[in-house]
């Protein structure tokens, strides 16, 4: 069948009504198949997993062939200890008990345990639900753990992917001296913020940018009932360093 016969047979089945499905996991593979391309295309050998919740992104990572290193940070405790188990035996993955930010100390946490995906530094937007708990819990700066962790900074070549409940921005802004070893990021974004004072994602790609990082995928994580966008998960890299061969 040539192309021109299955464009036209295509849009005779728009025309009648017809439609594909979305079928969730289809994409959702095609998305990690996209990221461990580009992992490959870059030349990554660090993974930073910041805001790791139970480990699912690391886990999947190694499912699906990455060997570099895996830092993940998380400050919920009974996270880590899951995220442990499944790091059990893999020396170049590794789990700290600890949130990132642009300062480093002691501060106050919402943690939501019907929802802990949900946990943030910022309070809910509107009448939500409130947090079950506060805890009080250690923050650092990306600077001085990666000064702790990666010994050879000139060769070092890092994917850094951020979720973090409206906290991405302050993440990167913590990260000044190791910034420019950062060549692919993952955070993100809202469209329509659920937190009090997250940047809009225009807000967001707009900081991004300025660091040097080009936009390469913007994928939808959730929508209204309407269809209208609440956040996206945007892939930027340092398009310098690709090296596809």
């Amino acid at each position: 069948m040539t192309h021109k016969a299955f464009a036209w047979m295509g849009y005779a089945a728009l025309k009648a009504g017809m439609r594909l499905p979305e079928i969730a996991q289809i994409t959702r593979f095609s998305q990690e198949g996209r990221m461990i391309d580009l992992l490959d295309d870059f030349k990554i050998d660090y993974v930073l997993d910041v805001g790791a919740n139970d480990g699912t992104f690391a886990k999947h990572l190694r499912m699906a062939g990455y060997r570099g290193h895996i830092f993940c940070f998380e400050p919920i405790t009974a996270h880590c200890e899951s995220i442990r188990r499944l790091a059990s035996g893999d020396p170049r993955w590794q789990v700290f008990n600890v949130a990132l930010g642009n300062e480093s100390g002691v501060k106050p946490f919402n943690i939501f345990s019907t929802a802990t995906v949900l946990s943030s530094f910022l309070s809910r937007v509107g009448k939500e639900e409130l947090p079950t708990r506060i805890e009080s819990i250690t923050i650092r700066r990306l600077d001085d753990v990666l000064d702790e962790l990666i010994q050879n900074a000139a060769m070092a070549r890092i994917f850094l992917k951020i979720d973090t409940q409206g906290y991405d921005v302050e993440v990167l802004k913590g990260c000044v001296r190791w910034v420019d070893k950062i060549s692919l990021l993952r955070s993100e974004v809202s469209v329509r913020p659920i937190y009090r004072h997250m940047p809009h994602y225009t807000e967001a790609l707009a900081y991004y940018e300025s660091l040097g990082f080009y936009l390469l995928n913007l994928d939808v994580v959730n929508r209204n009932q309407d269809g209208s966008i609440y956040e996206y998960d945007c892939v930027m890299a340092r398009v310098d360093r690709f090296n596809r061969k």
